[in-house]
């Protein structure tokens, strides 16, 4: 482990990031591969389980071919060597560039992203909405927003650490909230207001229930390409859908 993290390296880290599949030598597409690469993902500028895995975390093989593509710990962690702080410039290349802070737990370094930090307190937004409702209704479907928040809120705190585990409670998270959306659409629990506003806001209120519906109804559609393929976190039509769907 040592050698390899002293090692001289050939190239800068990124080296290979501007070449395509099939002008990279054998060798460096036999260590991409070590790192979860395949021809497609590399020229699609697709995502791997490596993104996502601190230099510690990995095993000797994985460092070695890490080092051929020209990194070490430093630049894959993107951390100056000296200060050891995050590095967010053009001297350090790492393998995500939205990292605000690091604190540690135990021996290992814990990242938070600025996704994952807007992630985390979209969600838990989601939560206090649900047992605010609770408290002022007294309605039980509301403990299904609240459920569906707090799985957001671990689905955040493990987005950056374990895209696996975070996809699976998201998609939980998800079903939850459809499952608020329908009850409430089918139910249609917001009588004081109805009765107050007139037909102009009854019906307002029940577009506004539909396309909650149909916005859940498409997250929980999402939620299965990215349980079934991690990569599609970065597929832009995906993206584009979700947003659609929020």
């Amino acid at each position: 482990e040592t050698e390899t993290e002293d090692t001289e390296l050939s190239v800068p880290a990124g080296f290979y990031d501007n070449y395509g599949w099939a002008e990279l030598p054998p060798h460096i597409q036999d260590a991409a591969t070590t790192l979860g690469y395949s021809q497609t993902i590399w020229d699609t500028g697709g995502y791997s389980w490596a993104e996502d895995t601190f230099w510690d975390e990995l095993t000797l093989e994985q460092k070695e071919a890490g080092a051929l593509l020209g990194y070490d710990k430093y630049s894959w962690d993107g951390i100056d060597p000296i200060t050891g702080d995050a590095v967010l410039d053009d001297d350090f290349v790492s393998y995500d560039d939205d990292y605000v802070f690091s604190f540690q737990v135990g021996s290992s370094d814990v990242w938070v992203s600025q996704y994952q930090i807007l992630y985390f307190v979209a969600a838990s937004s989601f939560l206090l909405v649900g047992v605010l409702d609770l408290i002022r209704e007294r309605h039980m479907y509301h403990i299904l927003m609240i459920i569906a928040g707090a799985s957001g809120v671990v689905s955040a705190i493990f987005i950056e650490q374990n895209i696996r585990v975070s996809n699976i409670v998201s998609s939980i998270s998800v079903h939850f909230y459809l499952m608020e959306a329908l009850t409430l659409f089918g139910e249609h629990k917001r009588y004081a207001v109805t009765e107050d506003s007139g037909k102009w806001m009854a019906r307002s209120i029940m577009i506004g229930d539909a396309t909650w519906v149909l916005g859940s109804l498409l997250d929980v559609i999402l939620s299965y390409f990215y349980l079934l393929d991690d990569t599609s976190d970065w597929d832009v039509s995906l993206v584009v859908l979700a947003i659609i769907a929020a």
